[in-house]
């Protein structure tokens, strides 16, 4: 199950990368983008909202574009697993989601430091093995909400190990 919601969350991370970088990178005007402005691969990838388009807003429109021209520019593979880990996304319950999309959040509201500590983190975690993996994570299911955000906001990076 980490595995498949580790997919999840960075299936997430690049949507949500996506988004706020498509709306960094343009000042959109009041037009938006035009329909007609879109390279065929890209109309035929938003065909689905083509009658609703120009009641888009303008920066929604902006930022469908550019991550559709983001999407045709990834590897097959890579756009195949994307497709997989939203398809799991969409099988999740909406609480479910919800808690996914607020760690997402959260993550993208750390600094750029504070990310990379998560990331090493997280990267270490994996490389324990299953049984210690396991372990932690029972610990962590034992805590109390209050312990878990003590826990969480005391978080120092784990101590090298032989592998680093």
């Amino acid at each position: 199950m980490l595995d498949g919601a580790h997919k999840v969350f960075q299936a997430l991370l690049v949507l949500l990368l996506l988004a706020t970088s498509a709306q960094a990178i343009d000042t959109v005007g009041p037009s938006g983008v035009e329909w007609a402005a879109l390279t065929a691969p890209q109309q035929d990838l938003l065909k689905s909202v083509q009658e609703r388009w120009t009641q888009l807003p303008p920066d929604r429109q902006t930022m469908l574009a550019k991550g559709m021209q983001y999407w045709l520019t990834m590897p097959l593979e890579q756009r195949t697993q994307t497709q997989q880990r939203l398809q799991h996304w969409h099988s999740l319950p909406p609480e479910q989601r919800r808690v996914m999309m607020d760690r997402v959040r959260e993550f993208a509201s750390l600094s750029p430091a504070s990310q990379e500590r998560v990331r090493v983190q997280f990267e270490r975690f994996t490389r324990l093995p299953a049984p210690q993996r396991e372990q932690l994570k029972a610990r962590w299911r034992a805590l109390t909400p209050q312990q878990k955000s003590a826990a969480s906001a005391s978080l120092q990076i784990m101590p090298p190990t032989h592998d680093d």
